[in-house]
């Protein structure tokens, strides 16, 4: 699960990236991708068995680069009708949507990623619920005000 959570972060920068280079005035863009996700998942049993999974994920950035150099950048991904089989030969649905938002390369400045994925078993497994978020602000003299990170995993029979 730390896999998963790690994928999208990464996907999350590569989007922070693609977001173009710094203009002297405002400029807008969006940009949309289609590549293919490989994760590994463990069950709410401990970890004893895997789920692979191999999807296409879309994303979607729009970014304004503002006259001072401020990079405004908002993502959406989502991931809907993924299945995969599991070792018991269950098949296992996957939802996933994450948004992220922020003006991250100018002081004062602020980013919010919020993850909710929900993997639901067709059979007696556990179905789970992931959900991340993550915040941070620093202000104009360039302290951080908020620096939160939440990450929990909730098994549901």
């Amino acid at each position: 699960m730390k896999r998963i959570s790690f994928v999208l972060g990464l996907a999350v920068l590569m989007a922070v990236v693609i977001a173009g280079p710094v203009s002297a005035q405002a400029v807008t863009e969006t940009n949309k991708q289609t590549f293919t996700l490989s994760n590994v998942l463990d069950d709410c049993q401990g970890g004893e068995e895997t789920i692979v999974v191999e999807s296409i994920a879309r994303f979607v950035t729009h970014s304004t680069t503002d006259a001072q150099g401020g990079i405004h950048e908002f993502l959406t991904l989502s991931l809907h009708g993924v299945t995969a089989t599991d070792a018991n030969g269950e098949t296992v649905h996957f939802v996933n949507h994450t948004y992220e938002g922020g003006n991250v390369f100018a002081v004062p400045s602020n980013l919010t990623v919020s993850n909710t994925s929900r993997i639901i078993s067709s059979g007696p497994s556990d179905n789970m619920l992931l959900t991340t978020l993550i915040h941070f602000t620093t202000n104009a003299n360039g302290e951080s005000t908020v620096d939160r990170f939440d990450f929990t995993i909730e098994c549901r029979g």
